[in-house]
């Protein structure tokens, strides 16, 4: 079958003109600030119905399971790609048109140059240590009939291809590029995972019905699973996908784009191949293969990832407070939300002069602020609108910031559409690496794998997050299947505190099982926690006490068991733990998950966190062989038991010990005599100030003894003989660190 394709398509590239209907965007009762996109371009393509190939390329993956077909006419380049020698695509026009008029006008190819690469590349961080980048790669040296040099460079990868146009220094040295014309043309109808707007969720259509998407845009159906995207876009308008109907799709830009000087590489391009939807999780990690490059370890070694919380309270006093719970919580960072330098949200507010991120507000002592958090360990984020970035000096924003002591920027309602917002974002990414400060960019912009060149680039949002506390598990079961195949998201974990008179926000559509497992499934260097959250509504431990010990950066990643917008679970892997999260969507589910991800021969220490009811998490402390004679585990596959919208998390151990045990941050209460009959003593050996900070629980997370402020110097006596027998979890917390112990309470 190769071998006649190759025959056929040495001779002719045959393109029908696809015929186009109109459609309208849909309608949406959400606007963000910058989020204006230009209507989507649905002219006809104008291409003859058939026109000789003078020239055909043959670009094979390394393992020869992929195939591009790349050809070359008198007016036009095209691609088309087979995966095992069916046809993933026809051929499909890759084109620009610039001021001259288009791209290929007259194309013939000066050169045909050949490489190959494969490489093992370390990320400073992310989902895994490593990634691979094993490709084998086509440059075509072209000229048109204006005598305008370019480069056309082609990647065959095992996990998909891709595509970029290269202007060198022999191009013209300025180029206005005023429309692309990439052609994606499907052999076979899909199921489409659109999102016509940024934050609107994902619906599924048909390939052969018309509309318009985000990229990067998932494709299924049952034979294969495919993903559409960008890669390395720091200075470029973003592009939308537009199925033409008839499983013909082109792109157009989204917004403005501007001129570029020479020598300049667009966006690559590339198309992920998967067998299924979970495929393609897992070769997401070949847009971090197309943008490798050098960064020096040394340089960016001062970049922290860690977990942040939001203080709602912007006063000093309130500052303290939130990183004091921070400190509690094992938690990096605390910002400062909208206001701190003027008005808040809305347009109106950033624009008033009372808005003046060079100033802080009445009742807000930026700097003592900072001092506290660092004697804490705890960094100090703030939000800054695209407003204030506009319209003050970002040199003297930064210098100020600095001054202070600030670890991290936020920066709202970003423009990621437009070339030139693109260029200005990562414009303040660099200044704020100059300064040692991370970055989360909000609204619509998207990461397009430049960890290795933007290493202080936590996270950026393009999700439609938590804010909408009523997002349920249709939405949510989706998400790592479309948005979390390009990079890091910024969804805002909300976790609902226990405080009755606490209504922010009233209801959320998951249950807090759910938002707990998407704090391990959910990646995010930069991990927002407890959105909407404050931290006197934290009262039972059994229920956050994880949080303190998730990471956000991980040694790998497994999903075992999947099924695209219906379930997922995902295995990710920290030092000597796994964590397995796993969420439904609105409909409660057994599954039985495969234990594969652990190694053999171990019996895991195992902590289970499970919906009990809508508002309480349940905690079984267990290991493999208990589960396993239990019949939890049967077959080496673990049966779980989810809620609508409900989820759990499992916390495999393989040191022997338990969850929390060895913590160097939590230390050991001296307790006498355990078991007791009631009376027993406790002590904090290393403790030098005498007060703190009291609580017995017992394991279903009641709080039975609440002391503020006691008198812990001394060997205390405790008295619990009025409870019954079982076992009883203590906390204490002062000045010098966190202290916790058990005791068994024997009638």
């Amino acid at each position: 079958m190769r071998t006649i394709s190759i025959i056929l398509l040495a001779f002719i590239i045959h393109f029908t003109q696809a015929q186009i209907n109109p459609v309208n965007q849909p309608s949406t009762n959400y606007m963000s600030e910058t989020d204006t996109i230009a209507p989507p371009d649905f002219e006809p393509i104008q291409l003859k119905s058939a026109i000789a190939a003078l020239e055909t390329f043959h670009l094979f993956s390394p393992d020869e399971s992929v195939e591009l077909i790349v050809g070359l006419s008198s007016n036009n380049i095209t691609y088309q790609v087979l995966k095992d020698e069916e046809n993933i695509s026809s051929s499909s026009i890759i084109n620009l048109q610039i001021g001259s008029g288009y791209l290929t006008d007259g194309v013939t190819c000066l050169e045909a140059i050949r490489n190959s690469k494969k490489q093992t590349i370390n990320l400073p961080y992310g989902e895994r240590n490593e990634v691979t980048d094993n490709h084998n790669e086509l440059i075509l040296k072209c000229q048109n009939n204006r005598n305008e040099k370019f480069e056309y460079i082609f990647r065959s990868y095992n996990e998909g291809i891709a595509f970029r146009i290269n202007f060198t220094n022999e191009s013209p040295s300025s180029i206005n590029i005023s429309k692309e014309d990439t052609q994606l043309n499907l052999s076979h109808t899909y199921t489409a995972y659109a999102e016509s707007r940024n934050e609107q969720g994902y619906i599924a259509t048909s390939t052969t019905q018309s509309f318009s998407s985000l990229i990067p845009l998932t494709f299924t159906n049952s034979e294969h699973s495919l993903c559409f995207n960008e890669a390395g876009n720091d200075n470029y308008v973003r592009v939308r996908l537009n199925c033409l109907g008839n499983n013909k799709f082109k792109t157009s830009f989204l917004s403005t784009n501007s001129s570029v000087s020479t020598p300049y590489a667009l966006p690559w391009r590339y198309l992920v191949i998967g067998d299924n939807p979970t495929d393609l999780i897992y070769k997401k990690e070949m847009m971090y293969a197309l943008n490798s490059q050098e960064y020096d370890e040394a340089k960016w070694s001062w970049v922290k990832p860690g977990k942040v919380f939001r203080s709602l309270v912007l006063t000093t006093e309130g500052g303290k407070k939130a990183i004091d719970f921070c400190s509690e919580m094992n938690i990096d960072y605390m910002m400062f939300d909208a206001g701190w330098y003027g008005l808040g949200y809305g347009m109106g507010n950033e624009s008033s002069s009372a808005s003046n991120p060079l100033d802080v507000i009445d009742g807000l002592n930026m700097e003592e602020v900072t001092e506290y958090g660092k004697s804490k360990n705890v960094g100090v984020v703030l939000y800054i609108n695209k407003v204030a970035w506009y319209n003050y000096n970002n040199t003297s924003m930064f210098d100020l910031y600095e001054s202070w002591g600030i670890k991290g920027v936020k920066l709202g309602f970003m423009d990621g559409y437009s070339a030139y917002g693109n260029k200005y974002i990562y414009n303040l990414i660099k200044k704020a690496g100059e300064k040692e400060m991370l970055v989360n960019v909000h609204d619509n912009p998207r990461p397009t794998g430049l960890t290795q060149k933007y290493p202080n680039l936590m996270t950026t949002e393009g999700v439609r997050g938590n804010e909408y506390v009523y997002n349920n598990g249709n939405h949510t079961t989706l998400l790592p299947f479309t948005r979390f195949l390009t990079g890091a998201a910024d969804y805002t974990i909300c976790y609902f505190g226990n405080d009755p008179d606490y209504t922010k926000p009233k209801a959320l559509g998951t249950t807090r099982a759910h938002q707990l497992a998407l704090s391990i499934l959910f990646y995010s260097p930069f991990q927002h926690v407890f959105w909407y959250g404050a931290p006197h509504i934290y009262t039972v431990p059994v229920e956050t006490e994880l949080f303190k010990y998730i990471p956000t950066i991980w040694d790998d990643f497994q999903v075992p068991a999947a099924q695209m917008g219906h379930y997922i679970s995902m295995a990710r892997k920290s030092g000597n733990r796994w964590f397995l999260s796993c969420i439904t969507n609105n409909l409660s589910r057994e599954i039985d998950i495969p234990l594969s991800f652990l190694e053999e021969g171990i019996n895991y220490k195992a902590t289970i966190y499970k919906d009990k009811d809508p508002k309480t998490i349940e905690k079984i402390s267990t290991d493999l062989e208990s589960l396993k004679t239990s019949g939890s585990i049967t077959d080496g596959k673990l049966h779980v038991s989810l809620k609508a919208n409900g989820g759990q998390v499992i916390v495999f151990n393989s040191n022997n010990t338990g969850l929390f045990d060895k913590e160097k941050h939590i230390k050991k209460i001296a307790i006498s005599p355990n078991p007791s009959k009631g009376m027993f003593r406790i002590g904090l050996p290393d403790n030098n100030n005498p007060f703190g900070d009291m609580d017995i629980y017992s394991t279903d997370g009641q709080c039975i003894v609440t002391k503020k402020n006691t008198y812990l110097n001394d060997y205390r006596e405790i008295n619990l003989s009025n409870v019954s027998s079982g076992v009883y979890i203590i906390t204490i917390k002062c000045k010098t660190g966190i202290y916790s112990g058990k005791i068994t309470i024997i009638k």
